[in-house]
């Protein structure tokens, strides 16, 4: 069945519905028939999560500088409303999406609409505007490519890191939007590790590190995915925005700040 914009939205309702009234019932449950009730809500709870694993489409988000791999991800493009987006518990899809051997790391940034999404579960949706993490692009070898994708009313901003060769000492940062990391070798998923990219990591002046060859970059709604690697012309540059790692829970958006921050 074609993961639609409705048959998404049935999903999560009808997946939002049960979770809450397995929340409501597991407490009390003490009875025969309120276990049988609280068994039957798991099973469909379970059936659901499925069927959102193993609908969400893949979406080409990136292209391997070194060898031109597409870097798919299964995706819901649909809005954060969506479990794909659930940090400690997420439902990403079923199996290993493909990578190249080149490929390091996955992370992002989310330009927010207004007004922000009230949800049932937390989600970290990183800063507002691209960034680069300069400790992983130091290696002699480390390269990173930055994208766009619709996430609903959303912008997503796809940040993937490859290397040539890659430097295995480094940490790579969690999965945007997730609490672990996807860790590969040579293209094969080789376990999962947890760390956390902090703010003042991150460096969100773009320009410098694609004049150096370090960052490259494909043009939003390119569906060819050509990379470019040009300063002048790039739309990513000095994007308003949080430069926080923003996260959101019943409709407030963490940490508080004053003002929004935006680029110079």
């Amino acid at each position: 069945m074609s993961f639609t914009r409705e048959r998404r939205d049935a999903l999560v309702a009808r997946y939002r519905t049960v979770r809450a009234a397995e929340d409501e019932l597991w407490p009390r449950a003490r009875t025969a028939a309120e276990r049988a009730e609280l068994a039957a809500i798991r099973a469909e709870s379970t059936a659901l999560a499925a069927a959102l694993d193993a609908e969400l489409p893949c979406v080409p988000m990136s292209r391997c500088p070194f060898c031109d791999f597409v870097a798919e991800e299964q995706f819901d493009p649909y809005g954060i409303d969506g479990y794909w987006w659930q940090r400690e518990v997420s439902h990403r899809g079923v199996g290993s999406p493909p990578r190249c051997a080149h490929y390091f790391g996955f992370t992002g940034a989310l330009a927010l609409a207004r007004p922000i999404d009230v949800l049932d579960f937390a989600v970290e949706t990183g800063p507002e505007a691209p960034f680069v993490v300069p400790r992983l692009l130091e290696p002699p070898g480390m390269k990173m490519v930055i994208s766009s994708t619709p996430v609903g009313r959303h912008t997503g901003y796809p940040i993937f890191y490859y290397g040539d060769p890659i430097d295995r000492e480094l940490e790579g940062p969690a999965d945007w939007g997730h609490h672990l990391r996807l860790v590969y070798r040579n293209g094969f998923r080789a376990g999962k590790e947890a760390r956390t990219v902090f703010d003042e990591e991150c460096d969100f002046d773009l320009a410098p590190w694609i004049a150096r060859g370090k960052v490259q970059y494909i043009l939003p709604g390119d569906e060819t995915l050509t990379l470019r690697s040009t300063v002048e012309g790039c739309p990513y540059l000095d994007l308003p925005g949080r430069r926080v790692h923003n996260r959101i829970y019943q409709g407030e958006l963490w940490p508080k700040l004053d003002e929004p921050t935006s680029g110079s």
